[in-house]
């Protein structure tokens, strides 16, 4: 092999000589971009954030209407405060749904984070529903409290008690039952 191998040097390197490689021109690693595209984005940017400016100020915040069967419908608002409209502008201006989301969902290891994206969605989706028990759950909660200082009972069963304070004991139960009862209903 070593003596064929050195009987093929003179031929090969008279081959080497004749070959003639192709001319491939170089392709160009990013596309070109239309300077009319560029100016059509630049449009469309520019129109953003001319809608940012005018109208950030117009967002009120959160509304939703409890319904009480003894108060009746009470509006409850989150308003947002001027100072926190002007920290939410920078990130609408530069918001950027996939890094927004990529940040929020998944970890560092690319694992999804499932409960904070089924809980996002369906804040997003069903927000009325979500300040709706928000509100009645706390509005009820306030009543059996207000009903149990007002009336004094112990339901400790701490103090021993008299049969009053085990009738008033038995009573409060009662009361935080049916509110309990009227808060899923």
């Amino acid at each position: 092999m070593t003596i064929d191998a050195k009987l093929a040097k003179p031929e090969l390197a008279k081959l080497q000589k004749e070959i003639v490689l192709p001319d491939i021109p170089k392709q160009k690693l990013q596309p070109e971009v239309d300077q009319k595209e560029l100016e059509n984005l630049k449009a469309a940017r520019d129109g953003y954030l001319k809608t940012v400016n005018s109208e950030y100020q117009n967002v009120d915040g959160f509304n939703t209407i409890i319904k009480d069967k003894d108060a009746g419908d009470v509006p409850i608002s989150y308003t947002l405060s001027a100072e926190e409209k002007a920290a939410l502008k920078p990130l609408v201006e530069n918001f950027n749904a996939d890094e927004y989301f990529a940040n929020r969902w998944f970890g560092k290891d690319g694992k999804p984070n499932v409960p904070q994206m089924m809980k996002d969605l369906f804040l997003l989706e069903n927000p009325d529903k979500v300040f709706q028990k928000f509100g009645s759950e706390g509005m009820n909660k306030n009543k059996a409290q207000n009903l149990l200082q007002e009336s004094n009972v112990d339901i400790s069963g701490k103090n021993g008690g008299s049969m009053r304070q085990t009738e008033q004991q038995l009573q409060a139960a009662e009361l935080r039952k049916k509110n309990e009862e009227a808060l899923w209903d």
